[in-house]
């Protein structure tokens, strides 16, 4: 046999013995929870003050929520088969339930002590994000993810990068209205990103909005908030840089309150498009690019409830 017509069939694989590409997940699993101080006193940024396991495996940093930090985890037995965490601030609340199937999250907020306006006269967005630790022992500062930093695949090195999580979402009104301009929420999940081939070393936010519930305000601002989404938004056009995609755009209608999803995505080719369209000054070759980090969650302006519950988190890299 001719070595061309060799290299042929081995490449289509008619000869027997292709390779399989690799899977790799790039996330600790989901389980336990720490609570990260809100301020970040001394050296080493936040410290934990309550915990579901000494050896957490995922954290709530607080960003300023508004009526106080959240609470120690108090536990409640159900049952032998159930039980449930709570801690709780009088805007947001986080509950771990734990079954023989698993461990679930569940993000809650009401926009009812929340401001209007920050001090400097912009609509106040309130966060609750969870954020994988990478399994050390409290976990404080470490990025979650299972590969060493040279081990991470840049995006050019990957084929897909598949997100798959459950979700469900319940949204609505707060029960006061104070006549906020600004009044809406959404489920979120979002990948950090860093090239090393800039200096100082570049980094991207990029955040899928899941749902959606858009509260009354100014005409402007509710019919942009239900204006059908076109393309991505950039949040952030100078380093570090941000953009807002969402499901939509990936070919899912957004989240319906009430509704249960298992959702599946491939993000690498949304990553590809958004780093090769970045703002000027960004390093748009996809080759620099590696995921660096995670969170999801849920953010909230004005007068509006939501809460989020997430199970099955996984976030896999697939390679030639």
């Amino acid at each position: 046999m001719r070595p061309i017509l060799l290299a042929a069939l081995a490449v289509t694989g008619l000869l027997g013995g292709t390779a399989e590409a690799a899977k790799v997940d790039m996330v600790v699993p989901f389980g336990n929870l720490l609570v990260l101080s809100p301020k970040t006193p001394g050296p080493g940024g936040p410290k934990p003050y309550t915990m579901t396991n000494p050896a957490a495996r995922w954290s709530i940093a607080q960003w300023d929520i508004p009526g106080g930090a959240l609470s120690p985890f108090v536990t409640q037995q159900h049952d032998d088969l159930v039980t449930i965490l709570k801690s709780h601030s009088k805007e947001a609340s986080v509950q771990i339930i734990r079954t023989l199937a698993g461990e679930t999250l569940r993000l809650t907020q009401t926009g009812a002590p929340l401001s209007c306006l920050t001090p400097d006269g912009t609509p106040r967005e309130s966060d609750l994000f969870a954020s994988p630790n990478g399994g050390a022992k409290y976990g404080v500062g470490r990025p979650g993810l299972l590969l060493p930093g040279d081990k991470i695949p840049t995006l050019t090195q990957m084929t897909r990068l598949e997100q798959s999580f459950t979700l469900s979402v319940v949204q609505g009104l707060a029960p006061t209205h104070k006549g906020c301009a600004v009044n809406q929420g959404g489920a979120l999940i979002a990948l950090i990103l860093q090239t090393p081939a800039t200096h100082p070393i570049q980094t991207l936010f990029y955040q899928m909005t899941l749902s959606r519930i858009c509260g009354p305000g100014t005409a402007a601002r509710v019919r942009l908030c239900n204006a059908p989404p076109t393309h991505p938004s950039w949040f952030f056009v100078k380093n570090p840089f941000g953009v807002d995609d969402v499901l939509p755009l990936a070919g899912q209608p957004f989240l319906a309150s009430g509704e249960t999803r298992n959702v599946s995505l491939n993000l690498l080719p949304r990553l590809i498009d958004v780093v090769k369209n970045s703002p000027p000054g960004m390093d748009h070759n996809p080759a620099d690019w590696k995921v660096t980090g995670v969170y999801i969650g849920q953010h909230i302006w004005g007068d509006v409830t939501l809460q989020s519950t997430w199970a099955n988190y996984r976030l896999v890299a697939v390679t030639p």
